[in-house]
């Protein structure tokens, strides 16, 4: 499980697994569900240290994850990468680019959540392609420490002649970029996330 946790990126993996790191991560063997909240609580209030990228070994992995499950609220969310030609959907919400998506409602499909989403926020109708894949990251609301999953899929846009902002949901402006301009303006201000769906997007396209 991978979580990303403000500008840190905590990887939850199986001990009895061979793990493919990189060299910078902070690596914490052993580790138990009571840890990762510790370094989490550490990371939400910006006094973690030892670097971006966590990495918790642990030997019990479903034990782990199911305690954790306990610590926060799970919240799932749907959203979407949508395409116009070689172009693909951006918006601006507080500041950062970011994706559409949304949380999905009691009894609704994640299918018919993002694309629900997509309208809600944009105004553009789309079809659905393939499924991406998901994030986690963490927020709080409420005095509640939330983990959002949320579940991506790739869109091809049918119509954008109303095309506009939700600015009821703090969506500022709305633009679409190639993949140029996507590594050269959103990558300098997004979230981990949005960059980690995007490069599952290029890996499969």
């Amino acid at each position: 499980m991978r979580i990303f946790v403000n500008e840190h990126t905590f990887n939850i993996l199986d001990a009895s697994q061979q793990a493919t790191l990189t060299g910078d991560e902070y690596v914490l063997g052993k580790a138990d569900a009571q840890q990762i909240w510790t370094h989490y609580e550490m990371a939400k209030n910006g006094t973690l240290r030892g670097g971006a990228n966590m990495v918790f070994l642990v030997d019990d992995y479903d034990k782990v994850i199911e305690q954790i499950h306990t610590f926060f609220t799970f919240i799932d969310a749907a959203g979407g990468i949508v395409l116009q030609q070689d172009k693909l959907l951006f918006m601006k919400r507080r500041g950062k680019w970011d994706l559409p998506k949304g949380k999905v409602d009691e009894g609704e499909s994640i299918e018919t959540a993002a694309t629900r989403e997509v309208m809600e926020e944009c105004g553009v109708q789309v079809e659905l392609q393939d499924k991406l894949g998901k994030t986690y990251h963490t927020y709080t609301q409420n005095d509640q420490d939330i983990i959002k999953c949320t579940h991506w899929f790739l869109m091809n846009c049918v119509e954008d002649s109303q095309m506009q902002p939700q600015v009821e949901e703090d969506i500022e402006e709305l633009r679409w970029f190639d993949r140029t301009q996507v590594e050269a303006i959103v990558f300098n201000n997004t979230f981990q996330s949005i960059k980690e769906i995007y490069e599952v997007y290029i890996a499969k396209h």
